[in-house]
C-alpha cells in the first residue's frame, strides 16, 4: 500500500510554475501549424503527422491520405 502513498506524494509536490509555463507554450502562437491536406490550424497538443516536410492531422487527413494510397497501389 506505500506506492498508492508515493503516488499522493508525487501529485502533491508538481511545480506550478512549471505546469504553467508548458500552458503557455501550448497557447504561444509559434505552436500554431498549418495542415497541408485541409488548410486548418494544428493547435498545441492535437495529433499530427510530419512526412515529406509537410504536417497533417492525424484524424481525418492522414487517415484519408493512407486510405487514397492504399487504393492506388492495390486497386
Amino acid at each position: 500500500m506505500g506506492w498508492i502513498r508515493k503516488l499522493w506524494e508525487k501529485k502533491k509536490s508538481l511545480n506550478y510554475e512549471k505546469t504553467l509555463k508548458k500552458d503557455e507554450e501550448i497557447f504561444a502562437e509559434d505552436s500554431f501549424r498549418i495542415c497541408d491536406y485541409c488548410g486548418h490550424e494544428i493547435f498545441g497538443q492535437q495529433k499530427h503527422v510530419n512526412k515529406g516536410g509537410k504536417i497533417y492531422h492525424v484524424k481525418p487527413c492522414w487517415r484519408i491520405l493512407q486510405k487514397m494510397a492504399k487504393k492506388e497501389t492495390f486497386g
